[in-house]
């Protein structure tokens, strides 16, 4: 799917990509309004950046188990994205992938994860429950998380992990943590 193709396509609301496609390009599905629900396959071998930017009526979508790399803008301004999925597979989450998501209630990052870029999360105001299942804390910057997130929200760790968040200079700005 090239770049753009759908860009601004509001009557676009379902959409469902064979297996057949392998790359979707930047921009792909950007400001498509209406869209609620899009099926990424596993055959995909190349994701762009900002392919959902700004499908603010998307609800329900997924990221294929074979990709390693959120990329940048991913779902920015997805505002109606409540949940979603992150694949064992994925070992770094590129920045502001789901910045402004403000109904994204909670997250879960994967054990392998090894980095989240700057703004992933921020201005997703709701985010309140984020469980890393890494025994290591991924690397991030200052501005990963919403400050509300960090401040009112719980972060979920494994009982024999809480110190290397703790000291981590970033992930110990988390107030709360509980351990699973």
């Amino acid at each position: 799917i090239e770049r753009s193709t759908f860009e601004n396509c509001s009557n676009l609301e379902t959409v469902v990509i064979p297996n057949s496609v392998q790359r979707i390009e930047d921009d792909a599905f950007k400001n498509c309004s209406n869209l609620d629900s899009v099926y990424l396959p596993n055959s995909l071998k190349m994701i762009g950046e900002a392919i959902f930017e700004d499908c603010s009526s998307l609800v329900k979508t997924n990221i294929p188990s074979a990709m390693v790399k959120i990329p940048s803008e991913m779902f920015k301004n997805c505002t109606s994205l409540e949940a979603i999925e992150i694949p064992a597979s994925i070992k770094e989450i590129s920045s502001n992938a789901f910045r402004g998501c403000s109904n994204l209630k909670e997250i879960e990052l994967p054990t392998g994860l090894k980095e989240i870029g700057g703004n992933a999360f921020a201005d997703c105001v709701n985010l309140k429950k984020v469980k890393s299942n890494g025994a290591s804390p991924a690397k991030m910057s200052s501005s990963s998380f919403d400050k509300s997130t960090t401040l009112e929200g719980t972060l979920i760790v494994r009982k024999q992990s809480v110190k290397n968040y703790e000291l981590d200079k970033q992930w110990c700005k988390f107030l709360n943590v509980s351990v699973f």
